[in-house]
């Protein structure tokens, strides 16, 4: 990786990057070996997968998110979440998962 993108990883938590993916991912040396090598390939490759997380997803952002990934080289994903408080406890779930299935199906267009 980039010496600046580690340098920043340090500053940030004060950590190096290595220790941060193993500790963040609880992974052993090798794994977070592997994990670096996919992302440095993935990024020379020019490979990225977004995911956007929403409340609520209108038709407007569907449309966008289907020509974003039919004419460019990302990958866009979309979750509807609904999130629920009560007292200390906080629950975040897919608001609708045969709809985000068929969703992610028909909206991640390959190229």
């Amino acid at each position: 990786m980039s010496c600046r993108f580690c340098s920043e990883v340090n500053n940030k938590f004060n950590t190096n990057l290595n220790q941060r993916i193993a500790t963040f991912f609880n992974l052993d040396e090798d794994q977070t070996l592997q994990v670096l090598e996919n992302l440095k390939e993935n990024l020379n490759k020019g490979v990225f997968r977004f995911v956007v997380l929403m409340d609520r997803l209108e038709q407007k952002l569907k449309d966008l998110i289907r020509f974003i990934n039919h004419n460019s080289q990302f990958d866009l994903y979309a979750v509807e979440l609904d999130y629920y408080k009560f007292e200390e406890h906080e629950l975040i779930l897919d608001s609708s998962p045969k709809c985000n299935c068929h969703f992610l199906k028909e909206y991640h267009i390959r190229r």
